[in-house]
């Protein structure tokens, strides 16, 4: 399973909890998220491949150590991209489970590789708003008071912030 972006495999904790013993599940930490120690350079990331990538290598790693049934690559928004990267072309994945994929119109992939980012990222309202979040807190327990705060938090289930911050946060 992989995340969505700026969130981190501990956020899903409690689902896969609810989905008990049926499945075999490993969930990856995509690069500059969470506990992975792949380096990210966002200026230099312009392109969803590298995630897929990622996931590909991850699922080699594993593949000593599964079962062997087909495989299944489930992701989340950004990990649902990268689990479809990650599944083309490999007979041993069965099937590809998303949740809310996302699906850039083709002019903002060109553009995100053309000599003209740097300019035009700052005008994109979803680069703007990532650019206004917080990066630092006097420690953890302001962090999550914080979050829990935002519309965005109020709903999901107890323990949920907690596990999202538990790998989402890093001791600076």
């Amino acid at each position: 399973f992989a995340h969505a972006n700026g969130f981190c495999a501990s956020a899903y904790r409690r689902m896969f909890e609810a989905m008990g013993a049926a499945f075999d599940i490993f969930a990856a930490d995509l690069r500059g998220h969470g506990a992975t120690r792949l380096p990210a350079a966002v200026e230099g990331h312009r392109s969803m491949a590298i995630f897929g990538e990622d996931l590909r290598r991850t699922k080699a790693a594993l593949a000593p150590f599964a079962a062997d049934a087909p495989w299944t690559l489930a992701g989340h928004s950004l990990g649902g991209v990268a689990a479809l990267k990650a599944a083309a072309g490999d007979s041993a994945v069965a099937a590809v489970r998303l949740i809310e994929p996302v699906a850039p119109p083709r002019s903002l992939t060109a553009l995100a590789t053309s000599p003209f980012w740097p300019l035009i990222a700052p005008r994109i309202p979803l680069v703007r708003a990532a650019m206004r979040r917080r990066a630092r807190w006097p420690d953890r327990d302001s962090a999550r008071q914080s979050y829990a705060q935002k519309p965005f938090f109020a709903g999901w289930a107890p323990g949920v912030l907690e596990d999202y911050l538990e790998d989402g946060l890093a001791a600076t």
